[in-house]
């Protein structure tokens, strides 16, 4: 996948829900999430779904990166949520950096329980990563439940929590998972299939 492929789907504002393992010399579970910081986009639950997890995988980190108005009450929930030296709101980084975080992450969560497509999804996918999406918005029309990402209902703090662990203590389910959803982005969601569809149009509207 090209660079531009993989910043065609990339939003302006990008936070990273991450979780890393600080025992090996390189991140080992690591899970993002990238969205503005606004009340729907469910990161709340994600750090809610964090704290009820990280004593089960006590060398764990939570890093945001990115900014919103939901950031200063994000940082407060955080502080009663877990250690303040495993959460970390890093700011607003560049495409390039988000995007390097992307391919580094081992799982993407994204709890909206407002979106219609969400292309960071399928950024998440095209760097064959698992993807943890909310039933009931567009995503789920391209995210097979067990096979190329999973789906949990909005607002369940512990289908997600579960879903996450599950995915962090299991790399051959994030490796078949995040296969899956890269084969997905190929077959249908390049930059080149949505020119292709994009040409069709234009093409019916001349006759």
């Amino acid at each position: 996948m090209s660079r531009f492929q993989l910043q065609w789907f990339t939003t302006e504002l990008i936070q990273i829900f991450s979780i890393q393992n600080r025992i090996r010399c390189r991140p080992v579970s690591y899970s993002a999430s990238a969205i503005l910081l606004i009340p729907s986009k469910g990161h709340e639950l994600l750090l809610r779904a964090f704290g009820a997890i990280e004593q089960r995988h006590p060398t764990l980190r939570c890093e945001i990166i990115g900014d919103g108005p939901e950031r200063a009450r994000l940082t407060a929930l955080g502080a009663q949520l877990g250690p303040a030296q495993k959460i970390s709101f890093l700011g607003r980084k560049t495409r390039t950096q988000v995007a390097d975080a992307m391919r580094r992450c081992m799982v993407f969560a994204l709890p909206s329980h407002y979106e219609g497509l969400g292309c960071v999804y399928l950024e998440a996918m095209s760097a064959g990563k698992p993807v943890i999406a909310c039933r009931g918005q567009g995503i789920e029309e391209i995210i097979q439940h067990g096979t190329n990402g999973f789906l949990i209902d909005p607002g369940d703090v512990h289908r997600l929590g579960t879903t996450l662990s599950t995915l962090l203590a299991d790399p051959q389910l994030r490796e078949y998972t995040g296969r899956h959803a890269r084969r997905t982005i190929l077959q249908s969601l390049t930059l080149a299939h949505q020119a292709k569809r994009l040409e069709q149009i234009y093409r019916g509207s001349l006759t």
